[in-house]
């Protein structure tokens, strides 16, 4: 007869490295199922807007702006982070619809965290300044608006369908 005798603390300690392994294995997996995800969304949104929506690069993010028919400085003023919030309260309801108006949707990145360029719009001379928001998720365009630089004024849809 063979007896295996196995001290409370290494089986604690062994259960505690399983427990470590699923962990960081379900972790890798739902890392690979969200960067497949954001693949597919990058492509679909792709075909349907017939535009790229990579933004990886400022150069990428310059000729995603061109293609849709905005001038701006090469430069961005800032570059921040935003939530977006998971449940939308009655501004942001009203700020996506104006996104879907451009044929983006900030629902799907509900308690997310954005990149937010701001760029100066090239203006004609005597038109009024405006800014240019590009909106980013993991380097992907996911939104944007265009607002004047006057307070109080209301933003337009970063692509006029």
């Amino acid at each position: 007869m063979f007896v295996c005798m196995i001290k409370a603390k290494k089986l604690a300690l062994g259960a505690g490295c399983f427990a470590l392994a699923l962990l960081c294995t379900a972790g890798a997996f739902r890392y690979a199922a969200d960067r497949k995800q954001l693949g597919e969304a990058r492509e679909t949104a792709t075909q349907q807007v017939g535009y790229s929506l990579d933004g990886k690069t400022a150069e990428k993010r310059l000729q995603f702006l061109e293609s849709v028919g905005l001038q701006v400085e090469s430069e961005p003023l800032e570059v921040v982070e935003v939530k977006v919030p998971s449940a939308f309260d009655d501004t942001y309801t009203a700020y996506n619809e104006l996104q879907k108006q451009a044929g983006f949707d900030l629902k799907k990145y509900a308690g997310k965290t954005l990149k937010r360029y701001r760029y100066q719009k090239t203006a004609e001379k005597g038109a009024p300044a405006e800014y240019v928001h590009l909106l980013l998720y993991k380097n992907t365009i996911v939104g944007g608006d265009v607002t004047p630089a006057e307070a109080g004024s209301a933003s337009a849809p970063l692509v006029q369908k």
